[in-house]
């Protein structure tokens, strides 16, 4: 348990980044295997392509940009996750401007979820992704014992190569948390880029950012001018909580 504390209290630093020794000291902690290798950038097909070949089975979550629906693939009879965006966008370039788009453009990684195709339709913006069976938070919640040491092992191991392959590329994510990890028969990959900037970006930067439990001080006390440490933060609440099942830092003061 004290590498939790370690991680939680120590998070953060002067750099822009975090130290690529803090991290790789985390993946010796929580891997005995190798880092996955990704390749420089993700392909992600823009052109119009019809979303009327996607068949809508069922919601799988609504959020305050978009919905998310699971569907089919009409064509190539694959399963995917379809995301709806709530506002209207009357051109491409608004469309390939979103911090989602630019950063899942530029990320390629086994456990970075793939975004397969961006397609706007009646000005109408759906973003096509990978599909992945659960959320972190679904498992820990319907979990019936502890998760074993090398459940964990393998569930940090995975979240941290994708945060090294992030933050290597220039991203950080500001919203770590466990409904943001995907799961596949134990397979882990980091979801959700809204809110996702560039490390070489200026602060201040926006003081509402991350779910409250997974939140670092700073951000907490209300500072725009934090850094990429606060993913470090998240890391650690969430490998306490991956022990105990329930969350670290609860509440709502």
């Amino acid at each position: 348990m004290l590498i939790i504390f370690w991680v939680i209290f120590n998070h953060s630093y002067n750099e822009k980044s975090v130290p690529d020794n803090i991290i790789r000291f985390m993946l010796q902690f929580s891997s005995s295997k190798p880092c996955m290798q990704a390749s420089d950038h993700a392909y992600v097909d823009t052109v119009d392509i019809s979303i009327w070949r996607y068949k809508i089975l069922e919601e799988l979550g609504d959020g305050t940009c978009g919905s998310v629906f699971k569907a089919f693939n009409i064509e190539t009879f694959e399963i995917v996750a379809v995301k709806k965006m709530k506002r209207k966008f009357y051109f491409w370039e608004e469309c390939m401007n979103l911090r989602e788009v630019k950063a899942l453009c530029k990320l390629n990684h086994p456990n970075i979820v793939k975004l397969k195709e961006v397609v706007r339709e009646n000005n109408e913006l759906f973003f096509i992704f990978e599909y992945m069976e659960h959320n972190l938070y679904q498992i820990m919640k319907e979990q019936q014992r502890p998760f074993s040491e090398g459940e964990i092992r393998s569930f940090m191991s995975q979240m941290l190569q994708g945060l090294v392959h992030m933050h290597g590329n220039g991203y950080f994510h500001r919203d770590l948390k466990p409904e943001n990890l995907l799961v596949t028969k134990d397979f882990l990959k980091i979801a959700d880029f809204g809110l996702a900037r560039e490390v070489l970006s200026m602060p201040p930067y926006t003081e509402y950012v991350s779910t409250r439990w997974y939140r670092a001080p700073e951000v907490l006390l209300q500072s725009s001018y934090y850094t990429p440490a606060i993913d470090m933060w998240a890391v650690g609440a969430i490998l306490a909580e991956l022990f105990t099942l329930s969350p670290i830092f609860p509440g709502e003061r």
